[in-house]
């Protein structure tokens, strides 16, 4: 998954580092819409990784982000992918 092999990048610092982000910045820059993700801690250990997405355009607000989150419960984002730009 994410072209990484196994046994590669086998903490979380390492797989947000060379992995996570250069892909979603990738999405990002090419895509017609906005992707971002959300780290879920469980204690101090990252659990698992939400995902939210939204068309890019100037009539997408900050309200219809979670409505295009897939299966994301309905709560307020945080603000650093509030922005649909």
């Amino acid at each position: 998954m994410l072209g990484v092999e196994p046994g590669k990048l086998s903490t979380y610092s390492n797989l947000l580092k060379f992995a996570i982000k250069p892909a979603f910045d990738e999405v990002n820059r090419l895509a017609e819409f906005h992707a971002a993700f959300e780290p879920v801690k469980i204690g101090r250990k990252v659990g698992a990784i939400k995902i939210a997405w939204a068309l890019k355009g100037p009539r997408i607000s900050a309200r219809l982000m979670p409505r295009c989150a897939g299966s994301l419960p309905q709560r307020k984002l945080p603000r650093k992918i509030k922005s649909c730009r």
